[in-house]
């Protein structure tokens, strides 16, 4: 009898192991980045997509909320893409999801990244 409640007992463990796995991969796993390391040569890059990414979600909300597209001041390449891709959120009905307008807004700062470094597409 003894020998039937410890592999009762080894069966929830294991269970409740399984379980806590499961529930801390899913928790790392949600789609949240990384914190960056400035001395990686990329991470402006990722950082500049990323509020890239940023400002189409913004200008889809606004879009949504039928608020005016908001401007980016500057001459940078930063306030460019951001203006650039608030401006196409806006004016395609097609773009339509939050996935959607990541796509996009990833593929565009790719896109113009390539072009500053003069590598070919």
């Amino acid at each position: 009898m003894s020998n039937m409640f410890s592999a009762s007992r080894a069966a929830r463990s294991g269970s409740l192991a399984l379980l806590l796995l499961l529930a801390v991969g899913n928790a790392c796993a949600h789609g949240h980045m990384p914190a960056l390391d400035d001395r990686d040569p990329l991470s402006a890059d990722i950082r500049l997509c990323n509020d890239v990414v940023d400002a189409a979600l913004q200008a889809l909300k606004d879009r949504d909320l039928e608020r005016p597209p908001r401007s980016y001041p500057g001459e940078d390449l930063r306030a460019r893409l951001m203006t650039e891709v608030t401006r196409h959120v806006f004016a395609e009905p097609q773009i339509r999801s939050q996935k959607f307008a990541m796509a996009y807004a990833r593929s565009h700062c790719n896109d113009a990244l390539q072009k500053r470094a003069g590598s070919p597409p």
